[in-house]
């Protein structure tokens, strides 16, 4: 690995105030566009394990499915989100559903999982390869802990899909770098993967993929 890969700041992608020039700003609700994709509400169906294994590798319409799926304690409340028919829908029941022990620590894991599944290829992990260093923020005026927005209409915001999005394209652009290391994000998604390897070539990158409490797709840095 490089020395700058191997010097990668964990936290480089946070910040106090989201209105730097040339930040790239998504939502589904005003802010159409090549960049819509990447809100969860926008369509771009992907495969990905379920989060209940039984049911193997299923389809999500939506981010936002795909997350709220993540909160079902059964077979039955996983398919009811996943086959919603829309994602207001499906964050709906998702949050009328009771939720799993430890989910404010353990919805940052599946995040990061839904955003690896979803632009693990094809155009959309073109999409997001494409936007290079600039910083991405999700411009919901609604949501100040995944948006940029604080409740007063300022930009301090957590913005942690932006920050998901921006730490899953440093680790589609290292493994395009090392494509002899590479290990798919689908893959990387399995309990069976090989102990130590991950999107990034994770243990180089200082990316660990983890299982967290049997959850799919936890990760830690």
């Amino acid at each position: 690995m490089s020395g700058a890969r191997d010097s990668y700041d964990p936290a480089r992608w946070r910040r106090a105030c989201w209105d730097e020039p040339g930040t790239i700003y998504f939502w589904s609700g005003q802010r159409r566009g090549a960049y819509e994709v990447f809100s969860n509400f926008a369509a771009t169906p992907f495969r990905m394990p379920a989060w209940m294994p039984e049911l193997g590798d299923v389809d999500f319409a939506t981010g936002e499915h795909a997350f709220q799926a993540a909160k079902a304690s059964t077979v039955g409340e996983h398919e009811r989100i996943r086959q919603a028919l829309t994602p207001l829908a499906a964050k709906r029941i998702g949050r009328a559903i009771t939720l799993p022990a430890g989910w404010d620590q353990r919805r940052h894991h599946v995040m990061l999982a839904v955003v690896r599944a979803k632009f693990a290829r094809g155009e959309l992990c073109e999409v997001l390869l494409g936007t290079r260093s600039a910083l991405l923020a999700e411009d919901s005026p609604h949501d100040p802990v995944w948006g940029c927005r604080d409740r007063n209409g300022g930009y301090t915001g957590q913005n942690l899909l932006g920050r998901a999005l921006m730490r899953v394209r440093d680790e589609l652009a290292a493994d395009a770098e090392h494509p002899d290391r590479r290990l798919g994000i689908t893959d990387a998604l399995r309990p069976d993967r090989p102990q130590g390897v991950g999107v990034a070539a994770a243990r180089n990158s200082h990316v660990h993929l983890r299982l967290v409490d049997g959850e799919r797709g936890g990760l830690e840095r």
